[in-house]
């Protein structure tokens, strides 16, 4: 969200081609909550790994360690272009300025050199984690002749194989933009709409979650059923009513 803030000074930016104090800040902010976004999708698939496939016990010192790992390295990676001034303007709105020889260093030192290791680590991350998934539906298939646990389980691959893809997709063309940018030196305006699904991974994800295609009852069928008050039979709710001090312990609240 604070990424997508950022980007909203595009527009007084792009007006005024001066470094002042707001492109610096678009700059500094955009490149650390770009980071802390990466960093966290990689965190979300090693805490993934690490429960489902090696049973590790969730602790406080572990989240501990993630919230660590994630704020110290965009808090480096966002003072690394600061050496030799490479923030000022980068196309549309301010970056790392590719025009300086410092800048195209930070531009894939600080970080689109390290965000497609990233991607690569979540996709080999999330590659185990469904092959680990797909080992245990056939023992279940082996052991139990019940399909919901089954159902279950495709479920979950299915989320699980959209949310690697998401991250791929939405950080392709912000690629492709900023190699065009470094290259030839102006900005492209196609690309730069394409470079703006950068900052709607979360919402995807949101989308994807919320409109599972392996359940066949999704989130937002279930939220439509809570606010009209119906069951899955199409039965109108009459609302809670609460507990007289005649009814028994049985019907603290009775939902007909």
């Amino acid at each position: 969200m604070m990424s997508a803030i950022a980007e909203l000074y595009s527009l007084r930016t792009t007006l005024n081609n001066d470094v002042d104090f707001l492109c610096s800040l678009q700059a500094i902010q955009t490149q650390f909550f770009d980071w802390s976004v990466l960093l966290w999708t990689l965190c979300i698939a090693t805490f993934l790994l690490m429960t489902v496939v090696f049973a590790v016990k969730v602790t406080v010192l572990i989240e501990f360690v993630f919230h660590l790992f994630v704020w110290s390295l965009s808090v480096l990676f966002t003072c690394l272009p600061l050496i030799g001034d490479s923030y000022g303007r980068s196309g549309f709105w301010c970056w790392i300025d590719s025009s300086k020889e410092k800048g195209r260093i930070w531009f894939w030192a600080a970080f689109y050199g390290p965000l497609w290791f990233i991607i690569l680590l979540v996709a080999v991350f999330y590659t185990t984690l469904m092959a680990f998934m797909f080992y245990r539906r056939h023992q279940l298939r082996s052991l139990t002749s019940e399909p919901e646990a089954i159902r279950r389980e495709m479920k979950i691959l299915t989320k699980l194989s959209g949310y690697p893809l998401i991250f791929l997709l939405v950080w392709v063309f912000p690629t492709v933009n900023r190699i065009h940018q470094v290259v030839t030196n102006k900005p492209l305006f196609a690309l730069v709409l394409l470079h703006v699904l950068s900052n709607t991974q979360g919402f995807l994800n949101c989308v994807l979650y919320a409109f599972n295609p392996a359940d066949g009852s999704s989130w937002v069928k279930k939220f439509w059923q809570y606010l009209t008050c119906q069951s899955k039979k199409g039965d109108v709710h009459e609302p809670l009513t609460p507990r007289g001090p005649e009814e028994s312990d049985d019907d603290e609240f009775s939902l007909n």
